[in-house]
C-alpha cells in the first residue's frame, strides 16, 4: 500500500534533510510520527516534491570539519547499534524464507546473520557434506518441497548445466526424471569422446 504524504509529513521532510541523511532522517521521521517507511520510501518522497538537502558535501570557506585532530575511529555515535541491541531486521535461527530473487528456501542457521538454502540443508542432514562440482535438485521441479529428502537429488553441476540447456525443467513432472537421465548421458557421452580424442 502506497502512504499518502501529508503536508506535515513534507514539511518534517523539508526541514530534516538540511541536517541528516537519508538513514538518519528515515529514522527520524518513523520515530517522529510512529511510522515505519524505508529508506527507498523517504527517497522518493525527496525527489517526487522536489526536497533538497542544501548540502554540497564540501566544507564552506572558514568552516572546519568535525573531525579535525581526530585520528582512527572516533567510536559509536548516537545512531550506532549498543552492545546488546539487535536491529530491527533480526530474526532468530531457524527462521526460514525465501530468496527475492529465485525464490529458494533459505533457514538461518546461526548468529548473527548466517543463512543456508533449505534443499542443501536437508540433504546434509541426511548425507553429509554436498561434495564440489555437485548440486542438489528437486526431482518434481517444486521448490517449495525441499524438506521432503526423496525429493531431493545430488547430480553433477555440468548435467544440471546440460538439464537447464535443453529446458528439460520445462517437461511435465512425470518426464524430468527421464530429462535428468538424458542430461547425464549427454555429459558422459561428451567425456567420453575428450578422453577418446586425447588418446588418438
Amino acid at each position: 500500500m502506497s502512504f499518502f504524504y501529508e503536508e506535515q509529513h513534507l514539511a518534517f521532510l523539508r526541514e530534516g534533510y538540511k541536517h541528516f541523511s537519508i538513514a538518519e532522517l528515515t529514522v527520524e521521521f518513523n520515530r517522529h510520527f510512529k511510522e515505519n517507511r524505508s529508506e527507498g520510501s523517504i527517497r522518493a518522497a525527496t525527489k517526487n516534491h522536489k526536497i533538497k538537502s542544501g548540502r554540497t558535501g564540501r566544507f564552506a570557506k572558514g568552516s572546519k570539519p568535525w573531525n579535525k585532530g581526530v585520528r582512527g575511529y572516533t567510536g559509536a555515535n548516537a545512531t550506532s547499534f549498543k552492545k546488546g541491541i539487535r536491529p530491527h531486521t533480526w530474526v532468530p535461527v531457524g527462521t526460514e524464507t525465501t530468496t527475492t530473487k529465485d525464490n529458494y528456501w533459505k533457514v538461518k542457521v546461526a548468529e548473527p546473520n548466517k543463512w543456508e538454502f533449505g534443499h542443501r540443508l536437508v540433504w546434509q542432514q541426511h548425507n553429509g557434506p554436498i561434495p564440489k562440482g555437485k548440486a542438489v535438485v528437486f526431482k518434481d521441479g517444486n521448490k517449495d518441497n525441499w524438506r521432503d529428502i526423496t525429493n531431493l537429488e545430488l547430480i553433477d553441476r555440468a548435467v544440471l548445466l546440460q538439464y537447464n540447456k535443453n529446458r528439460y525443467g520445462a517437461l511435465p513432472p512425470e518426464l524430468r526424471t527421464t530429462g535428468r537421465l538424458l542430461a547425464k548421458i549427454t555429459v558422459a557421452a561428451g567425456r567420453r569422446q575428450k578422453t577418446e580424442d586425447k588418446a588418438q
